[in-house]
């Protein structure tokens, strides 16, 4: 089984007011309901970036006693939100070139991870919308725009050529079209 890379842009503040919002007016239901109505509206973006996320219509479904759907329902959210970016493709051997250039474990997970996406909601310090988010960091990780340009930054100080051209013009391409948007980046490993 292949690991992929998949990278989209998007507004963490504003995903962030959205969803505190939805559940300090209306809970958990509220955002399941919520989740529904994207679903239902079949926008192609958030259809797209839900397919590549493996949605399943048991995402959308009534809370059993295995899942509330709630960490669901905030990926849906999540999924409304999302352009498209570059991905890096070569990340397992850019990976192992930027290691032998110094770059930590640390900062190789922020490129390719990024940040556990439950710090998107730190600022709100609300528990129902902790309860509501907990397990999320499963579906994947986010890049603020400040660490996409710091990263940006390294990658443009390198001094060594990086042997893997493809994983470096690719994570290049990333960061900088998060640049461009002035946005944060949401990624995926898997």
């Amino acid at each position: 089984m292949a690991i992929l890379h998949r990278a989209w842009t998007f507004d963490a503040a504003a995903l962030s007011r959205r969803v505190t919002s939805i559940v300090r007016v209306g809970g958990a239901q509220a955002l399941r309901d919520a989740a529904r109505q994207i679903v239902a509206a079949g926008h192609d973006g958030t259809a797209a970036a839900l397919a590549e996320l493996r949605f399943d219509p048991e995402w959308i479904a009534e809370p059993d006693d295995t899942s509330s759907r709630t960490v669901e329902s905030v990926v849906i959210i999540l999924a409304s939100h999302l352009e498209r970016a570059p991905s890096i493709a070569g990340h397992v051997s850019l990976r192992r070139a930027l290691f032998d250039l110094g770059w930590t474990v640390a900062g190789l997970d922020l490129l390719y991870r990024g940040r556990p996406l439950e710090t998107l909601f730190d600022v709100s310090r609300d528990p129902e919308l902790a309860r509501c988010i907990a397990g999320i960091n499963q579906y994947g990780g986010w890049i603020p725009r400040a660490d996409a340009a710091s990263l940006r930054r390294r990658f443009d100080e390198l001094m060594e050529p990086v042997p893997v051209k493809d994983g470096l013009d690719e994570a290049r391409a990333m960061l900088h079209v998060a640049s461009l948007r002035a946005a944060d980046l949401f990624v995926v490993l898997d």
